[in-house]
This record gives C-alpha cells, sequence and structure tokens, in this order.
C-alpha cells in the first residue's frame, strides 16, 4: 500500500473505528503521542491519547447511537480534509448539557497534518452554535 493511500485509510479509521465504533486502542496505530486537536467545542485543545480518549468518550456519552458519515477525503502532501456529517441523538450528558432526546445532524470539516504514518495535528471545524441549539441548550 502506498503512501498515499494508508493515510486515507488512517482517516476513515479515525471515523470509522476511533468515533463510530469506540474502538480507543486504534488511536495509538493512528496518531503520534504527541496529538494536539484544535476544536470548536470542549475545554481548549485536546492533547495526547489521553485528551482524545475522553474527547471520545465525551461525545459517545452524549450520543451513543453517534455516528460520523465521511463524505470526501481529500490529501496534499503532509495534509488532509474530510468532509463530515454526523448525527446522533442526545440521550446523555454532553458538555454540561443534560440529555434532551433531540436527533442532530452536524456537518464539518476535519483538517489533519501527518508526520510520516500517523497524525500529529488536527483542526476540527463545525458549527457549535448550531449544535448547541439543535440540543436545545441556546434558542434558536
Amino acid at each position: 500500500m502506498d503512501e498515499r493511500q494508508a493515510r486515507k485509510d488512517k482517516m476513515v479509521r479515525h471515523f470509522r473505528d476511533v468515533l463510530n465504533q469506540g474502538n480507543l486502542d486504534a488511536i495509538a496505530e493512528i496518531y503520534w503521542p504527541e496529538y494536539v486537536l484544535h476544536a470548536p467545542v470542549g475545554t481548549g485543545d485536546t492533547v495526547g491519547y489521553a485528551g482524545l480518549r475522553q474527547r471520545v468518550k465525551e461525545f459517545r456519552t452524549g450520543f451513543p447511537d453517534i455516528h460520523f458519515a465521511v463524505e470526501s477525503i481529500i490529501l496534499e502532501g503532509d495534509d488532509a480534509a474530510v468532509r463530515w456529517t454526523l448525527r446522533g441523538t442526545h440521550t446523555g450528558n454532553f458538555v454540561g448539557v443534560a440529555p434532551s432526546g433531540h436527533a442532530v445532524l452536524v456537518p464539518g470539516i476535519l483538517m489533519v497534518r501527518f508526520a510520516a504514518a500517523r497524525i500529529i495535528e488536527g483542526w476540527s471545524g463545525f458549527d457549535a452554535l448550531d449544535l448547541m441549539q439543535q440540543l436545545g441548550a441556546l434558542p434558536r
């Protein structure tokens, strides 16, 4: 398998294995230990394996039926961009918001930088205000 395909596979595994299936053991195969994620929801940057595990647990606790659909992947050198759509039902506590029972639909994008065969840094972009409104935590 060439490096380009290996990187694409890691992006798919991030969504399928880690986020959708909750396979936290796969994190060490996909990311560097120094991984940093910059994202709009949470308490600052997500750092390292422990931070990423905690972030995945937060999403999977808030939305036990969570499903990220990968819409497209673009690779350019050491960079990759993924357009995704999150669907789930808010039946657990999520970033301090009590369960609402609301179904959510959130489109977003993840940009990452690879160092050799693993992801070292990521930038997640989605409309966090819209997500909070869908949860009923903020007025529309």
